[in-house]
């Protein structure tokens, strides 16, 4: 006997009665939050948004700090930048107070000097800074000594100190700044190297000039504190290029410790 198949209308009916059958499972109805716990909800929000909140500053602050930092670095960094050329100023107005001091005392050795007729061979003749000191010269500078028609020397640029231990000084070396070096060879120290303002060696062909006159030595040594040191020679020599420059110095007195080498009569 052939079975027919169930047809769509019955399994339907089947599926709506099983479902229709089944028991529906009571569901409870929502609990109802207590005051207490929407308190307790309510203030978990707001420390929420406190902690953002701090969050938030402490951000804000961190930023605040960093450029605050910043700014004062800077700060710093300008004032002394401000300072450096503070120095740099004063280093250059101290610098230019000297040079004009300097110009107006070579001025008023120009005029002295240009006021007065100097011959050589007369008795009033100059023969170094001693000679001009006697002659009421008393600025310190640059000076220049007429020439000497005995060695056949030209004029001779000096600087005299009318003011060391009583006054005309011939300077025949000035070591002070360290600009200038002085591990020369015997050809420059024959004829002198430096600047007659600043670091020089006069030469020995000058200092042999100067010192066919009676002459004093004076050498003076100054330390980084100040403290000078000195050693005087009542008598002073340096001898011809054909005596191979023999020095003669007698007499020492003084003290000893920029080095400065000066003579006069």
């Amino acid at each position: 006997m052939l079975k027919k198949p169930l047809s769509t209308v019955t399994w339907l009916c089947i599926f709506i009665l099983v479902f229709v059958s089944h028991p529906v499972w009571p569901q409870k109805p929502p609990k109802r939050k207590t005051p207490g716990q929407l308190k307790a909800a309510a203030c978990c929000e707001e420390v929420k948004e406190l902690k953002a909140q701090i969050a938030n500053l402490s951000s804000l602050l961190s930023e605040l700090s960093k450029k605050q930092e910043k700014d004062w670095v800077s700060v710093v960094m300008q004032v002394m930048e401000l300072e450096s050329n503070t120095k740099r100023m004063e280093s250059r107005l101290t610098e230019a107070e000297g040079k004009y001091s300097e110009m107006n005392n070579q001025i008023d050795i120009m005029q002295l000097q240009a006021a007065q007729t100097v011959t050589q061979t007369s008795a009033d003749a100059i023969y170094d800074c001693s000679s001009l000191y006697q002659k009421n010269y008393r600025i310190s500078g640059v000076y220049k000594l007429p020439p000497d028609d005995f060695l056949g020397s030209p004029e001779l640029e000096v600087f005299c100190d009318m003011e060391m231990a009583g006054g005309g000084w011939t300077i025949i070396q000035r070591r002070k700044s360290g600009l200038v070096s002085f591990y020369r060879d015997w050809k420059q120290y024959k004829q002198g190297f430096g600047s007659i303002r600043g670091d020089f060696w006069l030469g020995n062909e000058h200092i042999h000039r100067l010192s066919r006159r009676p002459t004093r030595l004076r050498v003076e040594m100054e330390d980084w504190e100040g403290n000078v040191r000195y050693a005087e020679y009542s008598h002073f020599v340096l001898g011809k290029a054909e005596e191979d420059r023999r020095e003669d110095r007698q007499g020492m007195s003084g003290k000893w410790l920029m080095r400065k080498v000066s003579m006069r009569e």
